[in-house]
């Protein structure tokens, strides 16, 4: 396996618009070298007989259950959370800028 030199870093640091101090580089090269290590581990694992998978979730059953009605929260009860509300309803900061 091929180590990760200072310029593939350059490389991935301009990428991902990370910006590495000087003292924080060998510590990056050597996670990064860690984590392709980790990955070509993967190249022992005998696949010969193994179908491919297309989709995750290809004949997986819905593991969430059914949205079921039940007892509505009193409102007096809800707004004793709420960080501040008017009028009955919760009062949020504007999301649109001016």
């Amino acid at each position: 396996m091929k180590d990760i030199d200072e310029k593939t870093l350059d490389i991935v640091c301009t990428l991902s618009k990370i910006d590495l101090e000087t003292s924080e580089r060998a510590a990056m090269l050597k996670s990064l070298e860690g984590i392709l290590a980790y990955t070509h581990e993967l190249d022992n694992i005998d696949t010969e007989n193994t179908e491919p998978c297309y989709h995750v979730l290809e004949g997986m059953e819905h593991p969430l259950r059914q949205d079921e009605v039940d007892a509505l929260l009193q409102r007096e009860t809800f707004l004793k959370n709420a960080p501040d509300h008017t009028g009955g309803m919760v009062r949020i900061p504007p999301v649109i800028g001016e």
